[in-house]
């Protein structure tokens, strides 16, 4: 089964879900150009792989604050817990493998929290 989750500033879809057997998800995201997004998984890792698009993204990573370029080839896994902020200058499509899995139905909030 595969799950839609749209908000104003991005889409995405996604599949594997906690429900199920395999302890991951994949998901495939679109961040829509000029848009920026506060992300913060509180109780999963990720890593994500972009394939379209360019922009940049802030985060920390042992007690230091970073910022990289995205485009397309650029592999990123951000520590658990660790707050990091997308900003799109083009549409930026990236899939992602979250572990533990997600819920069908689990958006991060503004401020990047989990419900």
């Amino acid at each position: 089964m595969i799950a839609s989750v749209k908000r104003n500033d991005s889409s995405q879809l996604r599949a594997l879900f906690e429900n199920g057997e395999d302890g991951m998800s994949l998901g495939e995201m679109t961040l829509y150009a000029g848009s920026e997004l506060n992300v913060r998984y509180k109780a999963r890792v990720k890593a994500c792989y972009c394939v379209q698009g360019k922009g940049r993204m802030a985060y920390i990573r042992n007690g230091r604050k970073e910022v990289m370029d995205l485009k397309p080839g650029v592999i990123f896994a951000p520590q658990e817990n660790a707050p990091h902020r997308l900003w799109a200058s083009q549409d930026i499509k990236m899939v992602s493998v979250y572990v533990p899995a997600l819920s069908e139905t689990e958006l991060l909030d503004f401020d990047g929290s989990e419900h």
